[in-house]
């Protein structure tokens, strides 16, 4: 019996533009259009287990980001302007004026930038697990910031890679995630995976988040926001929870027009876990 997934509906795009060679997944349809972006060190297919659930209501893209995925590396365009701008390229590429964005993780963040630097292009903003955190200690320095976003060292043999993940996500391993999780990954043959984020890169991408993070510039926000937080499904995840409820309560009486909903049992790869959740929890809120 063949296996089926969800990133099996989309099509395949590339995009050439200003030195970025970028890739996406297009679902299709004439329905309103939806923009999802992915987070940190992961790739388009985060959102394959959920795509298929959300592509009956609207015509779903997702993209790779810079580094990462099937997209290029460029040395530098790691700010939120540069990846917003990469954006407005693939929009204008796909004849898209106006989407509803979505952003996971670090793409929440990407997400909420954009929203605040092309209104005109967004008609509503879904930050999943991501964006949203208690104001920072101002005491916390840049060097224990970047020691707690350090890269993993999951990498080296496939073999290893996978298990790793495996471990991780026991409850809910199947060839789907496998599939999804190895498009996140460089490959080097041999059996052998690697980071494709360059340490350069990764440096980029988190400085930004510390010295320019959008916590400080919520009221900036203008579209109709839905704050989508998983509860955690393991007792240190958990843990976190009060941390996490704290950050919320900032951004909800902030951000203008904003509402939040909570994820039970999941953890931060909400789509993993609780797919159907997840996509209807965005349609309730961008229909």
């Amino acid at each position: 019996m063949e296996e089926s997934f969800g990133c099996e509906m989309a099509i395949h795009g590339q995009i050439q533009s200003s030195g970025l060679d970028m890739h996406y997944l297009d679902w299709g349809g004439t329905q309103r259009p939806l923009l999802a972006l992915h987070g940190l060190s992961s790739s388009a297919h985060w959102y394959d287990k959920c795509m298929p659930r959300l592509a009956a209501h609207f015509r779903c893209v997702a993209p790779d980001q810079r580094a990462h995925g099937l997209t290029n590396q460029p040395e530098t365009g790691y700010d939120w302007k540069t990846l917003s701008e990469d954006l407005i390229r693939l929009l204008d590429h796909l004849d898209i004026e106006r989407t509803a964005v979505l952003g996971h993780s670090w793409g929440a963040s990407v997400a909420g930038h954009f929203a605040i630097q092309h209104p005109e292009r967004v008609t509503a903003l879904a930050l999943i697990d991501g964006g949203v955190q208690r104001p920072r200690d101002p005491n916390v320095t840049w060097e224990e910031f970047r020691q707690r976003l350090r890269q993993r060292d999951i990498y080296g043999a496939v073999e290893t890679y996978i298990n790793a993940h495996k471990r991780e996500h026991a409850t809910v391993w199947d060839a789907e995630l496998e599939h999804m999780l190895l498009s996140m990954p460089e490959q080097l043959g041999n059996d052998r995976v690697r980071e494709y984020l360059s340490p350069s890169s990764h440096e980029q991408v988190i400085w930004n988040m510390f010295s320019d993070p959008l916590s400080a510039i919520y009221e900036e926000i203008k579209v109709p926001t839905l704050i989508v937080s998983a509860e955690g499904n393991t007792e240190m995840s958990r843990s976190y929870l009060p941390m996490k409820q704290q950050g919320v309560a900032d951004a909800l009486q902030r951000i203008p027009d904003s509402r939040s909903t909570w994820i039970k049992n999941a953890p931060h790869d909400i789509s993993f876990y609780e797919p159907q959740v997840l996509a209807t929890s965005l349609i309730d809120f961008l229909l």
